[in-house]
């Protein structure tokens, strides 16, 4: 047990921890994870976010099922062949729930240069999806990257501050003719 008792003592636990769980790697926190599970004595649920048949009824009803990855990790901490593995099971493991192909990938965390680099936006390519999302702000136009897409996100606190931002978004959106 680490007493923390101030703001600065959560900060130096919190970033001590951080640099160990870098050191010790994937498999190590997997591992440490697995012991915690076990000394807690209690099971994880097998579907946190949504049920196999959720998304089964979702794909069924038309919904177009975007993928992440397996264990979300952050794609630049991992070797290429890690992230390639991450990317092909999820895609494969949707794939095979909702009865459809699996278009859209987002990337864990996204932000461009940190948490992903071009060369997973080339991997994400070349594991056969048409487009893929960051989490940098924005709106895609016609010259955006399809492998770096940002997103328009809907969270702000008032309702003034949401529709101010849409609209001076709006004017940087150029459309594509349909061919």
């Amino acid at each position: 047990v680490m007493p923390a008792k101030s703001d600065e003592d959560r900060r130096r636990i919190f970033k001590g921890l951080q640099r160990w769980l870098r050191r010790i790697g994937i498999k190590g926190r997997d591992g440490f994870l697995n012991e915690l599970v076990q000394r807690a004595g209690q099971p994880l649920p097998t579907d946190l976010m949504m049920t196999s048949e959720q998304v089964r009824d979702l794909a069924q009803r038309g919904m177009e099922i975007g993928c992440h990855t397996v264990t979300h990790p952050i794609l630049t901490r991992v070797s290429v062949e890690t992230a390639r593995q991450e990317i092909l099971a999820a895609k494969a493991r949707l794939e095979q729930l909702a009865g459809t192909p699996v278009r859209y990938f987002a990337y864990p965390n996204g932000i461009p240069g940190d948490d992903y680099d071009a060369t997973h936006a080339q991997l994400v390519r070349e594991c056969g999806f048409e487009a893929a999302f960051s989490t940098a702000w924005g709106v895609a136009t016609a010259r955006s990257d399809l492998f770096q897409l940002p997103r328009f996100t809907p969270w702000d606190k008032t309702s003034a501050r949401y529709v101010l931002r849409f609209l001076l978004s709006r004017r940087n959106v150029t459309y594509r003719q349909a061919a």
